[in-house]
């Protein structure tokens, strides 16, 4: 017997160690001003911060992580150019790119989302631990999810799965489709930050493909 796969959807991951120390003092600040924004919340609730995720504003023109941003988009070009995509009349921009932490009290978490209009998704792990939270990735094939049959085993991954997750260590560096939808488990409390960014393709605009 022959077997064949095809449209599978392939998630990059490679470990940055060395950018953890200086990106954590880029975004110590950022994360500072977030906790202030939620001073109120956490009063509300009794001193905790439970449940409340630090969220920063978008960062990517910071003249400090040109280095990080130049190479993260250079990579999503090669990451679409290796899936097949002819990138030769568009041109990658970042339309997304900040930082969160989730609270040291617990419950920080999101729900399964994507974000629209990207082709690019990712995260790159600054603070974690073996018991922090971790990304969890859905099956993006709509027909799946319509026609679902039970699983034989939901603990073991096969072309019946749903989902996946996986375990980050400071520094590591994922690079997926944006179409694949994502979310994080509840966090327990210990440290977690990362920085997580979207990249999306926009067509150059010349005469060539003007409709002027």
């Amino acid at each position: 017997m022959i077997v064949e796969e095809y449209f599978k959807t392939p998630i990059w991951v490679e470990q940055k160690s060395e950018w953890v120390d200086d990106l954590i003092k880029i975004t110590n600040p950022l994360i500072q001003s977030a906790k202030k924004t939620n001073k109120d919340k956490i009063k509300k609730n009794n001193g905790s911060d439970f449940g409340i995720i630090y969220h920063s504003d978008n960062f990517m023109n910071n003249s400090n992580i040109i280095t990080y941003t130049n190479y993260i988009e250079k990579k999503s070009h090669e990451f679409l150019d290796w899936m097949g995509y002819d990138l030769s009349k568009h041109t990658l921009i970042f339309t997304e790119f900040w930082v969160q932490e989730f609270p040291k009290d617990g419950g920080g978490h999101h729900n399964t989302h994507i974000h629209p209009n990207n082709h690019v998704s990712g995260f790159l792990y600054l603070k974690c631990s073996n018991s922090s939270s971790v990304p969890v990735f859905h099956d993006p094939r709509v027909g799946h999810l319509i026609s679902k049959l039970p699983e034989k085993d939901s603990n073991a991954l096969s072309y019946a799965s749903m989902a996946m997750h996986w375990k980050v260590s400071p520094g590591t560096l994922i690079f997926t489709p944006a179409y694949m939808a994502h979310e994080y488990r509840v966090q327990k409390g210990d440290p977690f930050r990362f920085i997580h960014f979207n990249i999306q393709a926009i067509p150059n605009l010349n005469k060539e493909n003007s409709h002027v």
